[in-house]
């Protein structure tokens, strides 16, 4: 079965972190009023099985399962699902889709609590146009669990550009 790994030489990952600022919108700060959830992570990764833009919140099992599946497609063996227990939890996912090169990344910034809604402030990372990277798809994904509850989720979108030179 084909596994699909990243092996980038050392010279070039301190290239580009010597020569790289961030930036873009920035503001990842809570929404008036609010208060931070906690949050645990699970995955953060790459070069996931996920290949379409997502957004989500999973609150069974089942769909967990089927997450999860998709999540390892690209692997071999499949590592099995983290247990997680839908009484007391629920998984916030938030995935980039496939990318057409290296450095893409996302990640969960916070999760906020108001009185009506939980707001999910996600950060999605892209090279700038003097950045090096590398020549291979990726499909980054940020996974984390947060206690179960009965308030709408609504995620907020940032945009960071990874500015090299």
């Amino acid at each position: 079965m084909y596994r699909h790994r990243l092996h980038t030489p050392a010279v070039v990952v301190i290239a580009i972190a010597a020569g790289c600022t961030a930036s873009g919108a920035d503001d990842t700060a809570p929404p008036a009023g609010a208060t931070e959830v906690r949050m645990e992570r699970i995955v953060q990764e790459t070069h996931s099985g996920i290949e379409t833009r997502r957004r989500e919140v999973i609150t069974t099992e089942a769909a967990w399962r089927a997450f999860w599946a998709e999540l390892t497609a690209n692997r071999a063996p499949r590592p099995a699902a983290p247990a997680v227990d839908f009484d007391r939890e629920r998984v916030i996912v938030a995935a980039m889709g496939r990318r057409p090169t290296g450095g893409y990344a996302i990640e969960i910034a916070g999760v906020y609590r108001t009185q009506d809604a939980l707001t999910v402030v996600v950060v999605e990372t892209r090279p700038g146009p003097g950045c090096i990277t590398a020549q291979a798809l990726t499909a980054p994904v940020y996974v984390a669990r947060i206690a179960a509850g009965r308030l709408p989720v609504t995620f907020v979108e940032r945009e960071r550009v990874q500015e090299c030179g």
